[in-house]
Parts: C-alpha cells; sequence; structure tokens
C-alpha cells in the first residue's frame, strides 16, 4: 500500500468541507514547529544535565515546584526530588550519554524521543529508549513526563521477570 503523501504534498491538497478545513489548518500551520532541536530546552536538559553530569544545571532550567511524572524513585516533589533521583542514577550509572533524535515543540510543550547508553559501576553497557514531554514557562520546566524503557534496562542488566524467574 503506497501513501499519498509520497506523491502530493499535503499542503497542496484542499478540501471543501468543515473537517477539510480542519485538516488543511494542522496540516499547514503545525507541521511546520519542528525546530532545530539543538535550540529546545529538551536538548540542553538532556546535554548539560545527563551528558555533563551538571547538577547545577538542573536549578537552571527546572521550576523549583515542578512536578514530575513518570519516574517511580520520585519521592520529594520538586527540584529536590528530582535531584535525589539523578544523584542516584548517576551513581549507579557514571557514565551516561542522552541522544535526542526528535523534538517537536508548540508553544510552551516539547516532546522528545531519544536514546540512552549508560555503563554501569560494574561495566555493563545498556541501551534503552525513552520519550518525554515537558511544559515550560520563563525558560524552565515547570512539569515533565517521562516514558523510558527501563524494563529493558533492567534485563540488559540480567534481572529476570516474576515470570521467566519461576519458569527457568
Amino acid at each position: 500500500m503506497f501513501s499519498i503523501a509520497k506523491w502530493i504534498p499535503l499542503n497542496s491538497i484542499k478540501f471543501s468541507n468543515r473537517v477539510g478545513n480542519l485538516f488543511n489548518f494542522r496540516y499547514q500551520s503545525k507541521l511546520l514547529i519542528m525546530p532545530n532541536r539543538n535550540s529546545t530546552l529538551t536538548y540542553r536538559w538532556m546535554q548539560e544535565v545527563w551528558n555533563k553530569g551538571r547538577e547545577d544545571a538542573i536549578d537552571e532550567m527546572m521550576e523549583a515546584n515542578a512536578t514530575i511524572h513518570g519516574i517511580d524513585d520520585i519521592k520529594e516533589p520538586g527540584i529536590e526530588g528530582f535531584k535525589q533521583f539523578f544523584r542516584n542514577f548517576r551513581n549507579q550509572f557514571p557514565q551516561i550519554h542522552v541522544e535526542v533524535e526528535d523534538v517537536v515543540a508548540e508553544g510552551n510543550h516539547e516532546t522528545s524521543r531519544c536514546v540512552v547508553n549508560a555503563t554501569n559501576a560494574s561495566g555493563q553497557h545498556v541501551q534503552f529508549s525513552g520519550m518525554t514531554f515537558v511544559s515550560i514557562d520563563n525558560g524552565k520546566i515547570t512539569e515533565g513526563w517521562n516514558n523510558f524503557d527501563f524494563m529493558s534496562m533492567y534485563q540488559q542488566l540480567g534481572f529476570k521477570l516474576a515470570n521467566d524467574a519461576v519458569t527457568s
């Protein structure tokens, strides 16, 4: 099956009904909002906080009372809770590189797709992917949602699922 987008640019398709007008508006105005990933707060966050290990960059880029979702280890709200998670993760994985593959931004929101390569203190290497979605106000993260494949990370480290352990 082929996609019509291969043959006709989406911005040249015109519809005469209300759904078509919505389609035309959405795809002519919103698809253009893919910034240079290097210019986004998300990219800067991954470079400074994770790749360079700069804990002080958390204060620079995150609101004091920010809410973080999707990381179970964060027990305390705001910057201090995230810093505890950051320190624990960096202690377990002293070598971390996060490659931001895509960032899409609109208004005060950014979403990213990335790949994490890390080596733990024992020298074991892991690679897993993830996605983030952040709300930004005055150049700082006010709320963040994280969805990383930590299950893959644990499996690469030799952890077994409960069902695997029972049947092995």
